[in-house]
């Protein structure tokens, strides 16, 4: 019995890496996303402000999906029956759904420190004098370094019951003290709808 468990098992670990693929730098995709975004694609980014979850909304657009926003059909803060669900879905011919999560925010720290010098001379034929002064001011400022997402895609071929791909993507911000999660988290989605492009799923 422990052999055929043990069997089952490395069968399971073997398919899962067998089924894991890189398609983009840093993003990683498990399981089959083709043919899996078309038609309608409603676009989920839980932890994103309305303006960065519309700039992922365009990213889906410029491949050519259908995408629309997840509240543009729903109503944020309200919850909504499985009936109600279903029939807004059904209304709007929705074939797919794209969920966005941040899993991993890493922050960094900036020690910055400014001198400030100011300098005086006074002379005479019999004397000369000078005088000077300096004050240093300084702080530090944290800022966002790197962000990990994980992307989960639903299909309509199994009522949007379980996904029928994920994908983890991270990135670090190249922007210095300026890079923000938003910023960072932008820069992640682009490799990934350019991933899922090349991957076929919105054809």
């Amino acid at each position: 019995m422990k052999k055929v468990i043990l069997i089952l098992t490395l069968c399971t670990l073997l398919g899962t890496v067998q089924a894991q693929r890189k398609i983009a730098n840093k993003i990683y995709l498990y399981g089959n996303v083709t043919n899996k975004l078309k038609g309608t694609v409603v676009i989920l980014f839980s932890d994103a402000d309305p303006k960065t979850e519309l700039n992922v909304v365009n990213k889906f657009k410029a491949e050519g999906a259908n995408a629309i926003s997840y509240n543009s059909l729903f109503i944020p803060g309200v919850k909504y029956s499985d009936e109600e669900f279903s029939k807004i879905m059904g209304e709007n011919q929705v074939q797919g759904i794209v969920h966005i999560f941040v899993t991993d925010v890493a922050s960094a720290n900036y020690a910055y420190s400014n001198t400030t010098a100011n300098a005086s001379a006074y002379s005479t034929m019999n004397y000369a004098a000078a005088s000077g002064s300096s004050s240093t001011t300084g702080g530090s400022i944290d800022y966002t370094a790197a962000v990990s997402l994980k992307i989960e895609v639903f299909n309509i071929s199994n009522q949007f019951e379980k996904p029928v791909g994920i994908i983890i993507g991270e990135a670090v911000g190249s922007g210095g003290i300026a890079s923000t999660t938003r910023s960072i988290s932008k820069k992640i989605m682009g490799r990934v709808v350019n991933g899922l492009s090349k991957e076929q799923a919105f054809e």
